[in-house]
């Protein structure tokens, strides 16, 4: 079952043994709270693994050819390079790379065309696309056209698997420990590599496209930590993938998780059922 409104609705019956996926947006939290006692649950609290709440990636191959603190593995640069917001500063990068605009205030490339993308984001995480709306005020702001494209869930994952999209918000697993199992922000090794699906496929020997080289460095890294089980190896080898992850720029971080949202049946409500 997709329907996230039809999972809303089994959780608020107590339907569900335990539940996070589909119902855990934030915007659910106040009639999850209210429907307590009737459906018989309760809220856990759990540590979030995502790297960042909000991950915008642009593709980096074209059909035409914040980190949470952890000790270990904290990477100061790559938790907080994305967060200032200087209007200014924007204008001046800008300015140099396509300083012509048009009438209305947009941006003009040298053929004389409006820079302009869609962002898209899928229509069951609502926090995300009202933080994209946001964004694309942001980007409108210093003369880019930008548009926002809310499509379902199995829409979104056919364009990246496709390569059709420009540019996705999601937020991604990668952080804390997780950055060990699941380091899709930090190197194609994973399908949800959105900036370089085709260089996923490479990876997994589908056809695709030969990664860059900084992006075969972290390949490297990546198959040294699955070699090996010595933990400090594999801290050490891992540090320098987030290193070079910050260097390389592969996605946009601008929103750190707050803590994540499962709830359970209470005992006493599943005794009596």
């Amino acid at each position: 079952m997709q329907d996230p409104q039809v999972l809303l609705l089994n959780a608020l019956a107590g339907e569900n043994d335990m539940i996070a996926a589909l119902t855990d947006d934030y915007g659910n939290k106040a009639v999850l709270f209210d429907g307590m006692e009737q459906g018989g649950y309760h809220f856990i609290d759990k540590t979030p693994s995502a790297t960042n709440l909000t991950n915008y990636t642009f593709k980096q191959i074209h059909q035409t050819a914040v980190l949470p603190s952890y000790e270990l593995l904290h990477d100061e640069k790559l938790a907080t390079q994305d967060l200032d917001y200087d209007v200014a500063k924007a204008n001046e990068y800008l300015d140099k790379a396509f300083p012509e605009k048009d009438g209305d205030g947009f941006r003009l490339s040298p053929d004389g065309n409006r820079i302009q993308f869609a962002l898209s984001s899928r229509a069951d995480k609502a926090l995300v696309a009202c933080i994209s709306q946001m964004l694309v005020g942001y980007w409108r702001d210093v003369g880019v056209d930008t548009r926002f494209d809310v499509v379902d869930r199995s829409l979104a994952r056919f364009h990246k698997n496709a390569n059709q999209h420009f540019a996705i918000i999601e937020y991604f697993p990668g952080g804390a420990r997780d950055a060990f199992l699941l380091p899709t922000p930090w190197g194609p090794m994973l399908h949800n590599a959105v900036y370089g699906i085709l260089w996923f496929h490479c990876y997994r020997a589908e056809g695709g496209e030969e990664p860059p080289e900084n992006l075969m460095r972290q390949i490297e890294l990546w198959n040294t930590i699955n070699a090996t089980a010595d933990q400090e190896a594999r801290a050490e080898k891992m540090c320098e993938i987030l290193a070079n992850a910050a260097e390389g720029f592969y996605d946009i971080r601008i929103a750190v998780p707050p803590v994540e949202l499962w709830h359970r049946k209470r005992q006493d409500a599943q005794r009596s059922r």
